[in-house]
């Protein structure tokens, strides 16, 4: 996100999403095996998500919206696009060749607890040109994963950030603690940064080069007792940012779901 654009001035910001897009196979079992075990599922479905729930809510909203991750050839691949296309998603660059994007095997349980065993594919195969294919100009928002900070995108990512300096970034999901946070990697690409972790979950921080954010929340007002880390809010250069990682809910209904809409009331 930059802050140069005026209001009115240029093209229309985009929203331009760098993380990875996957295909959740969620399984519904009635509890986890033991080890060497074996369980049935009650239900099987797959859909694309990841990256893609980001970029469909945000197009359904209204916005111009551009996928600058990577998606591979096979059947995966296929479902990811297919989503995408069906709500006019564009894509910055074309498929990775002889390598299917990844997938989440989510193991759903009653209660709504999910255990998740995830594969490393095309989605991982990003460089700083294949990001840079988003052209990404003043005024676009730039949506940026933190599981992107970890294993082989961390690199390429924090190199394009450093080259196409944008003035805000926003990043959710971190899944780390405040400690595991990678500050110094942070400001080694040039940027300050405002935080809030929490362990194996969630996690959110705005980073920015214009400026050391000025925090002014660390979590949404009407629950005091509510310590996940899904929003926190700053002042930079005289801008209030918000970011924000929205809960999921499942299974519906549930104390999750109860959870997901008092959590959209505050």
């Amino acid at each position: 996100m930059s802050l140069d654009r005026g209001v009115g001035d240029g093209p229309a910001p985009r929203v331009i999403h760098t993380g990875q897009a996957l295909v959740d196979v969620v399984l519904e079992v009635p509890g986890l095996p033991r080890r060497g075990g074996n369980v049935v599922a009650q239900g099987c479905a797959r859909h694309a998500g990841g990256a893609v729930t980001i970029l469909l809510a945000a197009a359904r909203s209204g916005a111009r919206c551009v996928h600058a991750g990577a998606h591979g050839t096979g059947p995966h691949g296929d479902t990811v696009r297919s989503a995408l296309a069906d709500d006019g998603v564009e894509l910055a660059s074309p498929p990775v060749l002889d390598q299917d994007t990844g997938s989440c095997l989510v193991l759903l349980e009653p209660g709504g607890e999910r255990t998740f065993v995830t594969t490393h594919e095309a989605e991982r195969e990003i460089s700083v040109a294949s990001l840079d294919a988003a052209h990404p100009r003043p005024g676009d928002l730039v949506c940026v994963s933190g599981y992107s900070l970890h294993g082989r995108t961390r690199e390429p990512l924090l190199t394009w950030l450093a080259e196409t300096r944008p003035d805000i970034v926003c990043l959710q999901e971190l899944k780390a603690t405040d400690a595991q946070f990678p500050h110094q990697l942070i400001l080694e690409a040039g940027y300050e940064a405002a935080w809030k972790g929490e362990h194996r979950w969630n996690g959110v921080a705005i980073l920015s080069r214009v400026g050391a954010p000025v925090v002014t929340r660390r979590r949404l007002p009407g629950d005091d007792g509510d310590d996940q880390a899904r929003y926190i809010e700053a002042a930079v250069s005289g801008v209030l940012i918000g970011c924000l990682y929205l809960p999921n809910g499942n299974p519906r209904p549930g104390p999750k779901f109860d959870y997901k809409l008092a959590w959209f009331e505050r």
